[in-house]
């Protein structure tokens, strides 16, 4: 297997796993519910004596399937500390949107409690289900600073080309900035409005074309209900393909695009139980090319513009 294919697969794993783990509540969920279950059949056989009846290697099986579905909640749990970790410490250094909040003056053990009960709730979210007064208070909408200095850089072929590509680094930074941001259940925070930037300054670049460098002053965001067309934002804004031909890497790239509307529209929180934001429609591609990446091997790339979103 080609090495860019191998290259590839990892990157879209690594990915796929960034975006589950930690963060996707259906999966959380599924995976919960998995453990319990797996563990009541084991001990359901355990308790009844049914080892000796039953073949060894379906009780063993039995006890995999319990272990791996703990083993993958346990993930999950994690992963969820780990990201409130990194949200707050952002805040504790100065260095987030919520940088004038309380949680810059927290002693290490208000630090480690605060972690705690993000894990605590996140698994009784995940084995019971989610509870309205657990609802995340809506801190989203309106202007927000980054809170410390954020300097972007970019370059281009020309003068014109650095100049876009800041503008759009410094669009990733106020997405992802709102992206921290919640909206309880009025929908999903999203960049929404101008961002402010200082001016930049460019001069020529070491190996040629040219270099600008800015600060983003200020982001605005908002919440964004599910129904309606959503721009990709934070989850990129590319989708890709990969196949033994042309003809193929192009048929996969609008799985990958589908794969992508998905995550975008499960963020949206607004509608009620038992219905969830999905994607409603094919999502909005932009021109598509493809060129031969190794021997065998395709890639295809087009830009993700609209993702159509609907509560079902």
């Amino acid at each position: 297997m080609p090495m860019s294919v191998v290259r590839f697969a990892l990157v879209r794993f690594g990915v796929l796993v960034s975006e589950k783990l930690g963060v996707c509540p259906l999966c959380m969920r599924a995976s919960a519910l998995g453990s319990v279950l797996a563990w009541v059949v084991y001990g359901g056989i355990r308790a009844a004596r049914l080892d000796p009846i039953l073949p060894a290697a379906l009780v063993a099986l039995t006890l995999i399937v319990a272990l791996a579905f703990t083993t993958l909640i346990a993930a999950h749990l994690a992963a969820y500390m780990v990201r409130v970790a990194r949200r707050t410490r952002r805040s504790r250094d100065g260095r987030g949107a919520g940088a004038s909040s309380n949680h810059a003056f927290l002693s290490r053990r208000e630090f480690f409690g605060l972690i705690l009960r993000a894990g605590a709730y996140a698994a009784a979210t995940a084995f019971l289900g989610p509870f309205a007064a657990f609802g995340q208070a809506n801190t989203c909408a309106g202007k927000r600073e980054p809170g410390y200095q954020r300097t972007e850089t970019a370059s281009g072929a020309t003068k014109e080309e650095a100049l876009g590509a800041f503008r759009a680094k410094a669009e990733q930074f106020c997405s992802l900035l709102c992206e921290d941001l919640d909206c309880g259940t009025d929908g999903g925070c999203v960049r929404e409005g101008p961002i402010v930037v200082s001016e930049p300054e460019c001069w020529p670049g070491i190996l040629g074309g040219v270099v600008c460098q800015g600060e983003v002053k200020q982001c605005t965001c908002g919440c964004k209900k599910c129904k309606g067309s959503h721009d990709p934002l934070v989850f990129g804004d590319h989708a890709w393909g990969l196949g033994a031909s042309d003809a193929a890497a192009r048929g996969d790239l609008p799985v990958n695009a589908r794969t992508m509307c998905d995550k975008i529209c499960a963020r949206h929180k607004d509608c009620l139980p038992p219905k969830t934001c999905k994607r409603n429609g094919e999502p909005v591609l932009g021109e598509i090319k493809s060129w031969k990446s190794g021997f065998n091997s395709y890639e295809a790339r087009a830009r993700l513009i609209k993702c159509p979103c609907d509560c079902a």
